[in-house]
């Protein structure tokens, strides 16, 4: 016979869920499902309440992976996740028109997904005291593996559910960081991590390993131009070397530097204004449909907060990414580890392009598999496309995804949900 004591924690467990559970979304013409939204403490002293957004799979809950999702910046909401990218809906309609539909393309047909809106600052996330905003990896890496403890707490029925970590951009510092703290907590059952276009290291990164030759080759630059900045800027910082970057950065003005071949969006005047907004970025209708008050209601978010989509709060410090190789150490130690990695690219990306990922792939120094850079196609209707060109190294998987910008989910939804999926059933590309 079960214990009053036992009986008293469940329901508890079982309302502590209910407070959270969405039972209506605003705008939405799709399929509501099983979601919950609301804020975890994972600071009793400063208060720091991180916000997520938790939706159950429509495939098999009870089996299916927990999978967290987070967007980069540093300081950008995992918000875009949910509305722009693999979430349960697509945006339909006009500009003004906030109306949600459902999105086939959505990850959450697939696994148990948290789009978690972090560090403290972003989004709907805010800290009691405001000292919190002053942070930096470590820091970012430690609230996070607190959030996932006190989600399982609060979600004990995910305990033993294979648990993945995925993410894109600055996510390319905060995915491995926290993975190399979970890989170390064995509560946590940690399978895999997936990073889409993720700062890794600024040596491979940076304007001149990555952007500069990307550049060249897609014809924003003349080869003039190019090997004139090249022999500037073997000293960079110099008056030449800046003079000669210059005529790139004109030539990029009006260039979407997250999708090198889409249009800059101009921002417009909108019922909120879209403060900390990226160029070129189309924020608008996220911004207005998380501002809603009958949508901050049906969230349970501070209805005092104004969303935005990239954080002006945040004082943030690089300071494991600033550290000798960036990232790459961590990457070795997970593949020491058994962690199964997937690293894509989308290829039109020139905000964090495939040619540095390529270069700091390559110097970790682990051996490559049969595959090397071998085309990599998914089904549509009318027959196989090519997603892109696939390496496979000895505990790491390198992609890229053919005409996908900055981020995979929104520009390419059908490649990146092939992607994903044979990413978390360990089949191949």
């Amino acid at each position: 016979m079960a214990s009053p004591l036992w009986l008293s924690l469940s329901v508890f467990l079982i309302l502590a869920q209910c407070d959270d559970r969405i039972t209506s979304l605003p705008f939405l013409r799709g399929k509501l499902g099983s979601q919950y939204s609301g804020y975890i403490n994972v600071n009793e002293t400063t208060g720091n309440h991180m916000h997520y957004w938790f939706v159950e799979s429509s495939g098999n809950p009870a089996t299916d992976p927990l999978v967290l999702w987070l967007n980069g910046g540093p300081g950008c909401s995992s918000m875009d996740g949910y509305l722009y990218e693999q979430g349960p809906y697509k945006f339909s309609g006009p500009e003004q028109d906030l109306t949600l539909l459902d999105n086939p393309w959505t990850w959450t047909s697939l696994a148990n997904i948290i789009f978690l809106e972090a560090p403290v600052g972003v989004g709907f996330s805010y800290s009691d005291d405001p000292s919190q905003y002053n942070t930096s990896d470590s820091i970012t890496a430690h609230y996070n593996h607190m959030f996932i403890k006190k989600f399982l707490e609060k979600y004990p029925a995910y305990q033993n559910h294979q648990f993945w970590i995925t993410g894109e951009s600055y996510a390319g510092v905060y995915v491995p960081t926290l993975a190399r703290v979970v890989s170390q907590d064995p509560s946590i059952k940690l399978q895999g991590i997936m990073v889409g276009n993720g700062v890794t290291n600024w040596q491979y990164d940076g304007l001149y390993s990555s952007l500069l030759p990307l550049a060249y080759s897609v014809g924003l630059i003349d080869n003039s131009t190019y090997q004139q900045i090249l022999y500037d800027c073997v000293s960079p910082g110099t008056n030449n070397c800046q003079a000669s970057t210059n005529i790139l950065e004109n030539n990029m003005a009006n260039i979407d530097i997250y999708d090198l071949y889409g249009d800059c969006y101009h921002q417009r005047p909108a019922p909120v204004a879209p403060r900390g907004v990226p160029p070129c970025t189309d924020a608008s209708k996220a911004t207005n449909f998380l501002n809603n008050a009958t949508v901050k209601e049906a969230i349970h978010v501070k209805e005092s907060i104004t969303w935005t989509i990239c954080s002006p709060l945040l004082n943030y410090s690089e300071d494991i990414l600033s550290l000798p190789g960036g990232m790459m150490p961590i990457y070795l130690e997970l593949i020491e580890k058994g962690i199964h990695i997937l690293v894509y690219s989308g290829d039109t990306d020139g905000a964090v392009p495939h040619t540095g990922t390529q270069k700091w792939i390559k110097a970790l120094g682990i051996p490559t598999k049969k595959r090397v850079w071998d085309a990599w196609v998914y089904p549509k209707w009318d027959g196989q496309q090519t997603g892109g060109y696939v390496t496979e190294y000895q505990g790491l998987t390198y992609a890229t995804v053919h005409g996908s910008g900055h981020m995979v989910p929104q520009f390419r939804p059908e490649a990146a949900y092939y992607m994903f999926s044979r990413f978390l059933t360990g089949r191949p590309l």
